[in-house]
């Protein structure tokens, strides 16, 4: 990473899910809002804010497996549920033999998912 750029990860945590917490988080910081897929959260990546928003591949994984049929042996979601595995080795993987970010993590990425 360049020196100018200081990486941070915020979590915050308020009772409710009304936007106007949403609108309230961003200040003046910049970068990706990794968000559930309320449309509360909307007003993240629209309008003066414009952020990049991503999703949580363990929200995906949950939906697909809930929306998988009793006693199912062979539906498409088991293999959905698969490729998802295989992206959760392959970030166990980057992150026992790299830091998150640098450039074998997104070659690594490119390669194999």
């Amino acid at each position: 990473m360049a020196d100018h750029f200081h990486l941070a990860i915020v979590y915050h945590c308020r009772e409710g899910r009304a936007s106007e917490t949403a609108k309230a988080l961003p200040g003046k910081t910049t970068g990706n809002v990794t968000a559930d897929g309320y449309s509360g959260y909307n007003c993240l990546s629209t309008g003066t804010v414009n952020r990049l928003r991503s999703g949580y591949w363990g929200h995906l994984r949950r939906k697909v497996y809930v929306a998988l049929p009793k006693n199912a042996k062979n539906h498409e979601n088991r293999e959905v549920l698969g490729l998802v595995a295989e992206i959760y080795k392959l970030e166990d993987e980057a992150h026992d033999r790299w830091s998150e970010g640098s450039d074998e993590h997104l070659r690594l990425r490119q390669a194999r998912s």
